[in-house]
């Protein structure tokens, strides 16, 4: 059963690519930006998660108000 590659969280969309057996790509859109990242992994649910959790960490600054 094959994964979809698009996927939403906290509103932002982002897609995870297969390149190689034990990488993926992520590829993330805030506000107009595309950040491009890889990660080294055989599951596409961890990237999925690492996904999430980079999107957690540039969102942080604008959840938390200074």
């Amino acid at each position: 059963m094959r994964m979809p590659s698009t996927f939403t969280h906290r509103g932002v969309t982002f897609e995870v690519k297969r390149l190689y057996d034990d990488q993926f790509e992520i590829i993330i859109e805030i506000g107009g930006e595309t950040t491009r990242h890889t990660v080294r992994t055989r599951l596409a649910e961890l990237a999925k998660r690492r996904a999430e959790m980079l999107i957690d960490r540039k969102l942080k600054p604008k959840i938390r108000p200074v």
